[in-house]
């Protein structure tokens, strides 16, 4: 009988090599022959993570959080949402090195009135972050035709929900014509249904809420 060989061709059978630069090194081209799982993939594309210029450390991230913290329904886990939102931003610039403040229209403060006070006086120079974060109830108007829903803001001792209430474009519009803050970010966790629709119920989830949504340092 023959002898066996290994499988490892020999060197007359090399048809041709080319020495490619890392710069050629497209994911699509790599994918053919690693997968994206595999130590050289990762090696070739792994993040870079580089530090601020100097320039780039005067950036400041200006929170504005809006809470129902006083409602009896959902008052608590507003008041949760507000921490979580607060801590997130804070380690997010800390980890980055650039500045933060933060205010809070929750408790006593939570009116219509306030609201629109604080997104008027959120600003920010060329280089600044802005964001908005609102948790509470939420709603959609028969008449207005918007996707985004209708933040809930009657203070205390308030009835009419209609006329105090703010719609979320409206944040995000003032937002774009009150400052020149290279980035505004606009974020509502409510719900964006008729008030007069019927809420589906079903049986409880068991488990426990999340800590808050998590953030990835390379990003």
């Amino acid at each position: 009988t023959a002898e066996k060989t290994n499988d490892i061709p020999a060197i007359n059978n090399l048809v041709s090599a080319e020495l490619l630069e890392s710069d050629a090194l497209k994911k699509d081209l790599v994918l053919n022959y690693f997968s994206q799982f595999e130590d050289i993939y990762k090696t070739i594309f792994a993040t870079r993570v580089r530090g601020l210029s100097p320039a780039e450390k005067k950036i400041r991230l200006r929170l504005l959080v809006v809470a129902n913290t006083n409602d009896k329904s959902i008052g608590t886990s507003c008041r949760f949402d507000m921490l979580r939102i607060q801590e997130t931003f804070t380690d997010i610039t800390e980890y980055l090195g650039i500045g933060f403040s933060v205010d809070t229209i929750a408790g006593d403060r939570f009116n219509k009135k306030n609201v629109i006070g604080a997104v008027e006086q959120l600003r920010g120079s060329p280089a600044d972050i802005l964001v908005f974060y609102y948790s509470g109830h939420g709603f959609r108007k028969p008449t207005d035709k918007r996707k985004f829903p209708f933040m809930e803001l009657r203070g205390r001792g308030e009835k009419d929900y209609m006329t105090n209430s703010m719609n979320i474009e409206d944040v995000y519009k003032m937002l774009l014509g009150n400052t020149k803050a290279r980035l505004k970010l606009v974020i509502s966790d409510c719900c964006n249904a008729e008030v007069t629709a019927t809420n589906t119920e079903g049986t409880p989830v068991s488990g426990k809420k999340s800590s808050g949504f998590d953030w990835e340092e390379n990003n």
